[in-house]
């Protein structure tokens, strides 16, 4: 039986506080194209001591769901956070909701990317800087990758 998130997460942060590794599938397509639903899982891992922006998190958001997203902005007791796949959607957490950062990806045959290293963060930062090109360009990667164009579910 499938536990609800509400019910899933606060054991989520309990292991990885306690420095275990946790590996979780991922919903929907917010976070297209570097991390995408339907076999893909993200391993999420305690958090570093500095939190930076181009870093993916599962945090608690001010409206109180759930998100895998890239933190975008860090402010004084506020960080902005925003799905790779979103063109006009953001949300905030305190930086007391991150919950675990995402290292990994792994696709069903177990193949692992990261989502840390400078090649990563490269590709991100490019990505996130064509941020007015990116609804034009999401919609032909998912036309190519022939991934459903319907409203992605919130993630995680």
């Amino acid at each position: 039986m499938k536990k609800p998130t509400s019910e899933l997460m606060p054991e989520v942060a309990r292991l990885v506080r306690e420095g275990h590794t946790v590996a979780l599938p991922v919903s929907g397509n917010s976070m297209l194209p570097f991390i995408m639903n339907g076999g893909e899982s993200v391993e999420l891992h305690r958090l570093p001591p500095v939190m930076r922006c181009g870093d993916v998190v599962l945090a608690l958001t001010l409206q109180g769901h759930y998100v895998l997203h890239r933190v975008v902005h860090m402010a004084p007791g506020l960080i902005t956070l925003e799905g790779d796949g979103n063109t006009a959607i953001r949300e905030q957490a305190l930086p007391s909701h991150v919950i675990a950062r995402a290292e990994w990806v792994a696709d069903a045959r177990g193949r692992r990317r990261s989502l840390v290293s400078p090649t990563a963060r490269m590709k991100w930062q490019l990505w996130h800087r064509m941020r007015p090109l990116r609804r034009i360009l999401l919609k032909v990667w998912k036309i190519i990758n022939g991934v459903d164009s319907s409203p992605s579910v919130p993630p995680v």
